[in-house]
């Protein structure tokens, strides 16, 4: 986590307080209301000139209504929403902070067991799936986004992140490999978006929990998992119904092997794409 530097407040009001994390372009902060004192969660985008501007704004105010409606229909899933707007040439999506962790900073101080990442898994597919019967598609999920309470409760903030990428009005980083195949190709997003995004942090919640021979990675329904969600043909990855069912066999699983010595703790090696 980096401190921010002195900055005027955002909105006169908003002020950013330190950076969780940056990838594909996007930058997360720990933010505060100077009016209320209210913790709050901010994501930044570049957008791009003119008429970018533009079309960042209006995808930002799409991106508000949907979060106000997300947090209409499930409060423990998805925050309360602050405001969208463009300042100093970027984007800005503004939520109250979830309680809890984010998903980087928990793995940075907790080994994260296999049942665990599973039982993350399925709370987020969850939150996913809502989302989706209700006809939105994030796109895209970083680790700076991923909310662990101490129940175990999963919150994910930042939902309109992949509908700014997608847009075509904000630049894209050449070959970010943290960004879904479609979101690359400006293609209109669609769940299976999500499911790529969801096996990315599959595979950062696994780190260390896989054995990195090659031989016995083929063989781990964890590691199929994720190489089947991180599929370029959108087509060929497995539906939200299907990752569920193969994260609740890895639960059977290691139910089943407890008494087993744990597995390797040695990075997954070529286990997972290259990030």
């Amino acid at each position: 986590m980096a401190p921010s530097p002195g900055r005027v407040p955002l909105q006169n009001r908003i002020r950013l307080i330190t950076e969780l994390g940056r990838r594909a372009g996007v930058s997360h902060w720990l933010a505060r209301d100077d009016g209320d004192g209210r913790e709050l969660y901010a994501l930044q985008v570049s957008a791009g000139p003119g008429g970018g501007r533009r079309r960042a704004q209006q995808v930002a105010v799409r991106y508000l209504r949907q979060s106000v409606y997300l947090h209409s229909v499930d409060p423990g899933c998805f925050p309360v929403s602050v405001g969208a707007f463009t300042a100093g040439g970027n984007v800005w999506c503004v939520e109250e902070r979830p309680s809890g962790r984010p998903l980087g900073d928990f793995v940075a101080h907790h080994r994260v067991s296999r049942p665990h990442a599973a039982r993350i898994g399925l709370a987020m597919l969850r939150t996913l799936s809502l989302a989706h019967t209700k006809g939105i598609v994030r796109g895209f999920i970083a680790p700076e986004q991923v909310w662990i309470g101490r129940s175990g409760a999963v919150v994910l903030s930042g939902s309109g992140c992949g509908e700014l990428l997608a847009s075509g009005c904000v630049p894209l980083l050449p070959r970010a490999r943290t960004l879904a195949p479609e979101i690359s190709s400006r293609s209109p997003l669609e769940p299976a978006a999500d499911l790529w995004a969801f096996g990315r942090i599959l595979a950062f919640l696994l780190v260390g929990n896989v054995n990195p021979s090659r031989d016995e990675a083929a063989r781990d329904p964890a590691v199929r998992l994720v190489r089947g969600l991180m599929r370029e043909e959108k087509d060929a990855r497995p539906s939200a119904s299907a990752a569920r069912r193969a994260l609740l066999r890895i639960l059977s699983e290691e139910d089943c092997f407890s008494g087993v010595p744990p597995r390797p703790t040695a990075p997954p090696g070529p286990a997972f794409p290259v990030s």
